[in-house]
């Protein structure tokens, strides 16, 4: 990132800026497009694509032929005559041949360095029966025997009921060794009687934060192996030593980075690091530091358990002032105000309808308004999880109280909001909030309507938000979601089905269902907006950051139920190409993430091969 990074100049120059930032942004970038122009006029091109699809997320000339490069910024967008006009001899100039570039991807919500922790252990995501998942456990523990601890991350919260997975059926995986599995959503966790042993969880032992954080518990009260909600979780986790080292998340990130950049993602907003914080960030910084990062890499200061608030601002000042350079920043509060509805804990305004209550708050409502409004003071941006519409009209009483006090150019972002209360539709337009979902899960679930009854019909409502200008920002949420494939989210936002628009398969909420236009901004320009990079990043515009990224078909000409098969052949950031299966401009030889079984394109089944021709064009 440059010295004239608008990230780095707010960085620097503090809150004063911030009262009149959108000011501030559009005179930089004029400013800087005047001092680099003779400079960019001048001086030959280091790459130019031509005879492409060029899709720019740029409303005044949304698509083009050619794009050109020099350094870390786009010189030329326009006709192949006008672009080719700016190579000289040592440029590298491809024929795309009609293949679609677009702007590299910003995702919007992807927690790396969690994902890597969910990595470095036993993998069960998409393993669908019980007994496959109790099976590939005890061979990861059989082939693990140097493991103190065994961890694992991904069963399904469709396999167990209410109640939870019992540590009897763990046991039998492991039972020489604690062995702790956190389910998919990440909010929940599975225990055998080892790792109860080791956390000290018996019939005495109070739950870490009720109602949102509590153990599984039998008629006698002793604990089942269920560890219901992120507090709890959080809580178990930090008393099993060995479970995560920082070895093996080291271990793991590398090729997880690696990975994000293969699906064309160039920025990312990590959404917490709950686990292993310090570790992660280390790495993180080092990565920086070494020039290592694929990608910008925004981090966020987690919290999830009324314990952190007193002391969540201070030691968000901290973590920022400690870490942030250069294409690591850390510049937002997350608060995860509830839980999720596989596990009851989404905090809902209404009783779920299988008489398991309301769900949970994480913090009671007015400690969610004064964090929010302290962050904002202190110049940071807050990013709340909010799922149930309790949750989600909490998190806009926060969003009211942050732009009431008077900060009106904090970035305030509610995740997922799966279940909105309709009366609070107009509130996001009025309090300037950005919504962020995952497209994969927009669509039917068979228990939804046992669960949530006519909600369960009526979830990701978005339409009439982004109608009134609400942006709308989409990601994957992994390792929550097994799924980081940016495609396969976008196709799913767009048909409300799953991948693949089978036309005999009931749509979820389809009068929310978003259009491609709006499904490349939510992974482009709003995301840049989202994290005040809109002046840098998000579209193919001369002047701006060198994001790009070269597709193997145009979106615009196929069906929809394709476009989660789209390959990646190139990725491009600030100039470098950091993959490449096409043109032999770059060091990747292998070939991009490929579909595994379900037909969800996921990190896990990333495969070698020579399935794209690697020869210049």
């Amino acid at each position: 990132m440059s010295s004239h990074s608008p990230i780095l100049v707010r960085a620097r120059l503090g809150h004063s800026v911030r009262a009149n930032s959108g000011v501030f942004r559009g005179c930089l970038a004029a400013f800087l497009l005047l001092w680099a122009g003779p400079a960019l006029a001048d001086e030959p091109a280091d790459y130019i694509l031509t005879n492409a699809k060029v899709y720019t997320a740029n409303p005044q000339q949304p698509w083009a032929e050619a794009v050109a490069v020099r350094g870390d910024r786009i010189i030329g967008v326009g006709s192949d005559k006008e672009v080719e006009a700016l190579a000289g001899p040592e440029t590298r100039k491809a024929d795309l041949k009609g293949l679609m570039v677009m702007p590299g991807l910003v995702e919007s919500h992807l927690h790396v360095m969690l994902g890597a922790v969910a990595k470095s252990g036993v993998w069960v995501a998409e393993i669908p029966t019980k007994e496959g998942v109790v099976e590939a456990i005890g061979e990861y523990a059989r082939k693990h025997p140097e493991k103190k601890v065994i961890f694992g991350w991904g069963y399904g919260s469709e396999l167990f009921g209410p109640e939870g997975p019992p540590k009897e059926l763990l046991d039998q995986a492991v039972p020489d060794r604690p062995a702790y599995i956190v389910r998919e959503d990440g909010h929940s966790a599975w225990a055998n009687s080892k790792a109860l042993e080791m956390a000290g969880i018996d019939k005495d032992t109070p739950d870490p934060a009720p109602p949102a954080g509590t153990f599984g518990r039998d008629a006698g009260g002793n604990p089942t192996g269920a560890i219901n909600g992120g507090p709890a979780n959080l809580w178990t986790i930090s008393r099993l030593p060995g479970a995560i080292t920082a070895e093996s998340i080291r271990a793991a990130a590398g090729p997880m980075m690696e990975q994000v950049s293969e699906l064309g993602i160039t920025t990312v907003f990590d959404a917490g690091i709950p686990v292993a914080t310090q570790e992660a960030l280390d790495f993180l910084a080092e990565t920086e530091k070494s020039g290592g990062l694929p990608f910008r890499y925004f981090a966020s200061h987690y919290i999830n358990d009324p314990a952190q608030a007193a002391t969540a601002i201070e030691k968000l000042k901290a973590l920022d002032k400690k870490y942030s350079g250069g294409n690591l920043q850390l510049k937002t509060l997350k608060i995860t105000t509830d839980g999720v509805v596989e596990n009851r804990k989404a905090a809902m305004i209404k009783p779920y309808n299988d008489g398991s209550g309301s769900g949970a708050l994480n913090f009671e409502p007015e400690v969610i308004s004064e964090l929010s409004v302290q962050a904002a003071g202190e110049g940071y941006d807050i990013y709340m999880h909010t799922l149930g519409d309790l949750a989600v009209r909490v998190g806009l009483d926060a969003a009211e109280a942050v732009r009431e006090a008077g900060f009106n150019d904090t970035i305030v972002t509610l995740s997922h909001c799966q279940i909105v209360d309709p009366a609070d539709f107009p509130r996001f337009a009025k309090n300037k909030v950005f919504i962020n979902s995952t497209g994969a899960w927009m669509y039917t679930y068979d228990d939804q309507e046992d669960i949530l009854g006519e909600r369960g019909a009526l979830e990701y409502p978005y339409r009439t938000m982004m109608d009134e200008g609400v942006l709308f920002v989409n990601s994957s949420d992994f390792p929550a979601t097994p799924i980081i494939d940016p495609f396969t989210h976008m196709e799913v936002s767009m048909t409300r089905r799953t991948p693949g628009d089978d036309p005999d398969e009931t749509r979820k909420n389809p009068q929310s269902a978003i259009t491609l236009d709006e499904a490349i901004a939510a992974y482009t320009i709003n995301g840049a907006k989202m994290l005040r990079m809109e002046d840098e990043i998000g579209s193919i515009e001369t002047g701006k950051r060198a994001d790009l990224i070269v597709l193997d078909r145009n979106l615009a000409d196929i069906p929809p139920g394709d476009i989660h098969r789209t390959q990646v052949l190139m990725t491009m950031m600030d100039g470098r190409v950091l993959h490449d299966f096409r043109f032999g401009w770059g060091d990747s030889k292998d070939a991009p993430s490929f579909q595994f079984q379900t037909g969800f394109a996921g990190i896990q089944c990333h495969q070698h091969g020579d399935a794209h021709d690697h020869g210049d064009d």
